[in-house]
């Protein structure tokens, strides 16, 4: 998935969610997309050879949509509190 630009995002949904912040993320790609039911869902890439998961399936405004890029929870500004749950559990 290609990454949008924050304010190119912010003109395509700010009649549905306002402003975005800085925990959220836009991607898309033609023809690849999160849909209904992806929520939660891992959003990740391969760096020489090995798997890295950056961000969280939120929303967005239908599947596979051109105009519409899905939005995604950035992972790397919870590391310290997912780091801490998971080593105190």
């Amino acid at each position: 998935l290609d990454k949008y630009d924050t304010n190119e995002c912010n003109k395509i949904y700010d009649k549905f969610v306002g402003k975005f912040t800085k925990q959220m993320m836009c991607y898309a790609t033609p023809g690849k997309d999160a849909c209904q039911g992806d929520s939660g869902g891992p959003l990740s890439s391969k760096i020489d050879g090995k798997e890295y998961q950056f961000g969280l399936v939120s929303f967005g405004q239908g599947c596979s949509l051109e105009d519409h890029p899905g939005i995604y929870t950035n992972v790397a500004l919870y590391a310290d509190w997912i780091h801490k749950t998971i080593t105190k559990n």
